[in-house]
């Protein structure tokens, strides 16, 4: 009986690592389920979304004390990187204070394309749209 006890507890405790694992993997790097982002007060819920030619991205402040100021560019090491790929929505300075919504595109080219946040260092997020 201890025996039978003991083996299902080892199964939960594994299904629940596993599934834990899942998750914490799935939620840091790339969606293509929706094409929504959400930050909180120094970095984006996810650092890459693909979307789909036409779409837009909407990015969600989950932070209302904290400010974000968008632009095009990434940070590298540390350091602010302004560019603007060709074919990217230009954006510059967009301001997202409070629990705001502001939406990114439409994104009407294939590519990748890079936005960061211009006050928070090593806030970046990559933006692939498929055809």
């Amino acid at each position: 009986m201890m025996a039978k006890l003991f083996s299902r507890l080892a199964l939960g405790f594994l299904l629940v690592t596993i599934l834990t694992a899942c998750m914490a993997a799935g939620t840091s790097t790339q969606t293509t389920a929706g094409t929504e982002v959400h930050m909180d007060s120094s970095r984006f819920s996810q650092t890459e979304i693909t979307i789909q030619k036409g779409q837009s991205v909407t990015l969600i402040n989950d932070d209302p004390l904290t400010p974000h100021v968008i632009a095009n560019g990434t940070w590298e090491n540390g350091t602010a990187k302004p560019g603007i790929e060709p074919n990217t929505p230009k954006v510059k300075d967009l301001q997202i204070n409070g629990s705001a919504r502001a939406t990114l595109g439409p994104f009407n080219a294939s590519g990748t394309f890079r936005f960061y946040c211009t006050i928070h260092p090593g806030m970046s997020l990559t933006v692939i749209v498929r055809r």
